[in-house]
């Protein structure tokens, strides 16, 4: 869909700005083994499916295909036109590509760094949704609202360089997996802090989930997720927010918490602001009221899902943090609450904005808000409608904002030709300044 395409064009141009540095961790030299993303580029996965269903690659991210790292099963054996999906039999292209050529830019080291920050401006995330599992560890964490995490006995690393406790080299939701105040205690027969494959609670990244049980826990978890086919609650933004979202914080450690408090505590206006905002709400919990709404989350993890660790597919800038910003009840929503998100964005100093609201009002006070993102260096892509019609919406009608529409397939799977007709489910028009794939 354009809003697929519209989040993978603002990391796009982040790649564009941002010049590349050394990622946390190697990005890997053979394809990454997440099983979603290119499962039909490989001779020991693939399966005649491959054949009516592309969805099963994520083939609008691909560039130029080579035969020893994404070996064809017989009796295809070479990549068509020379770097195309295997399944992709009758099609061409003039780049021998299929997608916008993210392997490409992977290849050169354009993963993304932690303080690239995706402002993702929606009806909210939902961290009770499995589609946000895959963007879990890059959720941005804002250090300026929260204290040091804790062990499992309560002590922690000196501030200010107390927030990367597990050593990793990122600051990140597994940081708080042994904290006693965000964790629960543990059932009677399970270990404290113990791996589950010894006996305890403690379970880091199964499914990109996190999940520990420690003696002296003092929360109960919010969200709850399929983890291997069952149900389980695990440690979440949203748990942060609940416990110290109330709270002042002062050099890493809680001052006073007090109920309904409002604490500013890193000064930039916009109290507590853990891990985004609700400009809906004009408060600090981004979550959505919608346990079953799953379209912000399965964004969130098409923007940043987290690359080589085993499940679903790969983000567009799998180094990258997104910033989730509520500003309504769903995908439409009022002008003023809409502007006030993309302030908090600018505010913050987010590199750039994947928005897919459609507001119902247009206002001078939207202009504005881009004006002073422009002014703020963001790069903005919003939502430019999903209509075969002339229908244009924000993203079409706004200075700076940057517009365009899908390229898809002119047919479905062996039996396409052309990578780059324009998708049906797209808008179209002069304000066009770019074309991707859907």
């Amino acid at each position: 869909m354009v809003r697929r395409l519209l989040s993978s064009l603002a990391i796009l141009l982040v790649g564009l700005v941002m010049p590349p540095v050394a990622a946390h961790a190697a990005w890997p030299q053979t394809p990454p083994n997440d099983p979603g993303f290119a499962p039909c580029e490989n001779a020991a996965t693939f399966t005649p499916n491959c054949y009516s269903d592309p969805g099963a690659d994520q083939w609008d991210m691909f560039g130029p295909l080579s035969d020893a790292q994404y070996p064809c099963p017989f009796p295809i054996v070479t990549h068509p036109d020379g770097g195309l999906p295997c399944w992709a039999v009758a099609a061409f292209d003039p780049d021998h590509m299929s997608g916008v050529d993210f392997t490409g830019a992977w290849a050169q080291g354009n993963v993304g760094r932690d303080d690239i920050l995706i402002a993702y401006m929606e009806g909210g995330v939902n961290y009770s949704s499995d589609a946000i599992k895959d963007a879990l560890d890059n959720e941005w964490l804002n250090k300026g609202e929260l204290p040091c995490p804790e062990r499992a006995d309560g002590t922690s690393l000196a501030w200010p360089n107390c927030y990367d406790l597990d050593g990793n080299g990122r600051v990140d939701i597994r940081d708080y997996v042994h904290d006693p105040r965000v964790n629960p205690s543990c059932p009677a027969g399970v270990a404290s802090d113990t791996p589950v494959a010894r006996g305890g609670g403690l379970a880091i990244d199964v499914e990109g989930t996190s999940r520990n049980c420690v003696s002296s826990g003092q929360h109960q978890y919010l969200n709850a997720v399929n983890v291997q086919g069952t149900r389980t609650p695990y440690l979440s933004p949203e748990d942060l927010i609940a416990v110290f979202g109330h709270c002042r914080i002062q050099k890493g450690r809680i001052g006073q918490c007090l109920p309904g408090g409002r604490f500013d505590n890193d000064g930039n206006g916009y109290p507590n602001d853990i891990n985004g905002w609700n400009a809906d709400r004009n408060n600090n919990d981004p979550q959505t009221e919608d346990m079953a709404y799953g379209h912000a989350p399965g964004l969130h993890s098409l923007l940043v899902g987290v690359p080589d660790n085993g499940y679903a597919g790969v983000g567009l800038c799998p180094r990258c943090r997104v910033v989730p910003v509520k500003t309504g009840a769903e995908a439409l929503g009022r002008s003023d609450k809409w502007a006030e998100g993309l302030l908090y964005a600018a505010d913050i100093g987010v590199t750039a904005v994947s928005s897919v609201v459609v507001n119902y009002t247009y206002s001078r006070f939207i202009q504005d808000a881009i004006d002073y993102a422009y002014d703020h260096g963001v790069v903005m892509s919003l939502d430019s409608n999903d209509f075969d019609s002339m229908d244009h919406t924000d993203g079409m009608l706004w200075d700076h904002a940057l517009p365009g529409n899908s390229a898809a397939m002119d047919l479905t799977g062996s039996t396409t030709s052309w990578f780059r007709s324009r998708s049906n489910v797209t808008s179209y028009g002069t304000h066009n300044v770019f074309s991707g794939g859907e």
